[in-house]
């Protein structure tokens, strides 16, 4: 009876802890929130170029991101970070904290890879129709 007993628990655990990894893939990643609706904007047209080609190197070339370099916010090349570029061009639609990390772990997810191309599509919609 114990070695069953310890059995059945063991199998429980397991379990509840397969079911917790599960659901933690499951929840949706702070940084699909922060771009799911959001805007990009800008004040140039040289910032609002860089405001769309972060987000398009996060959505199709996410590999070394985190070494790229764009311009900072003087136009200096090469001195800003594609983080610096998002939380000063991307406006999320609700208010979401994200941090740099969360960003660099997480653009290989499909569902924040999808919610960026999302935003992108409708930053290039707007601006077409603006035009």
């Amino acid at each position: 009876m114990s070695s069953r007993r310890s059995f059945l628990i063991a199998i429980a655990a397991v379990l509840t802890a397969v079911r917790a990894g599960t659901s933690a893939q499951n929840k949706p990643s702070p940084v699909a929130t922060y771009f799911k609706g959001a805007e990009i904007q800008a004040e140039t047209e040289q910032r609002e170029r860089q405001g769309i080609a972060v987000p398009n190197d996060l959505s199709q070339r996410p590999d070394n991101i985190r070494d790229r370099r764009y311009a900072d916010d003087a136009g200096n090349p090469n001195k800003g970070s594609a983080f610096l570029v998002v939380k000063r061009h991307v406006v999320p639609a609700q208010p979401t904290h994200i941090t740099e990390e969360m960003l660099y772990n997480d653009v290989q997810r499909p569902d924040v890879r999808s919610a960026i191309r999302d935003a992108i599509n409708a930053f290039t919609r707007k601006t077409s129709t603006a035009q």
